[in-house]
């Protein structure tokens, strides 16, 4: 449909997903020749099989294909990573569309010295989406809970994504909230998840959640979408 983007889409009135079919995939690489994800990706978190590589999966712009790209040690993984987790990501997976959103806090300026880069990657960082504690909103006003890193989105779709939520903010996101919050502690990749990634058992990234007053997960998308997407949920809780 018009407007439709490449994400994993469930909303409330409709729930479409995608499922994928493993095949290998050669590493793309930059202008620099470094290895990276292919275009279009959006990067695993956590994958307990990720001993010698990473996970990712890529979705298609036609109707329901997908493809999921498992990358092993002769893939020319960029930075292979094992995660220790309290309990595995595997199976679990984030809140669907009704189930309640789950409460954590997201730091705000005046947690780190009004230094905005703590808080996020993006340049600028997006000031309006950096400024409100989601533990302090929710239940309370709609939201849009963001969770990117645009500056070390291994999928390179994370930037996109911040773009659009801001600008649906500016243009359409009046009574409602919008939280961007970052992957890695200290916006550093060789560190540990943040906690509120874990909270939210998030097995890639980047994602955004839409929860109305109530506190309950309205739509969420998995990888990119549009404008036109993220704004129509956003209606939808206002």
């Amino acid at each position: 449909p018009p407007g439709a983007g490449v994400g994993d889409l469930a909303e409330a009135g409709g729930d479409r997903r995608r499922r994928p079919v493993l095949r290998r995939q050669p590493r793309a690489q930059d202008d620099a020749g470094s290895p990276r994800h292919p275009v279009g990706l959006h990067h695993v978190l956590g994958d307990p099989e990720a001993v010698g590589g990473e996970r990712t999966a890529q979705r298609s712009h036609v109707g329901n294909a997908a493809a999921e790209h498992r990358l092993g040690p002769a893939g020319l993984v960029e930075r292979p990573r094992q995660v220790t987790l309290e309990r595995p990501l595997v199976g679990l997976g984030p809140p669907q569309v009704g189930e309640p959103a789950i409460k954590v806090h997201t730091q705000t300026a005046a947690d780190v010295g009004g230094d905005l880069t703590k808080l996020s990657t993006r340049i600028p960082p997006p000031r309006e989406m950096l400024d409100t504690d989601f533990a302090d909103v929710l239940g309370k006003k709609p939201v849009v809970l963001l969770f990117a890193t645009p500056a070390l989105c291994a999928s390179r779709t994370c930037g996109p994504v911040v773009d659009i939520a801001e600008q649906v903010r500016a243009q359409n996101g009046k009574g409602v909230t919008f939280i961007q919050q970052e992957i890695y502690q200290d916006n550093d990749p060789g560190k540990p998840y943040r906690e509120q990634v874990l909270a939210w058992r998030l097995p890639t990234e980047p994602w955004a959640f839409v929860i109305d007053r109530k506190g309950k997960v309205a739509a969420r998308f998995e990888g990119v979408f549009s404008v036109g997407e993220l704004a129509r949920a956003v209606e939808r809780v206002k």
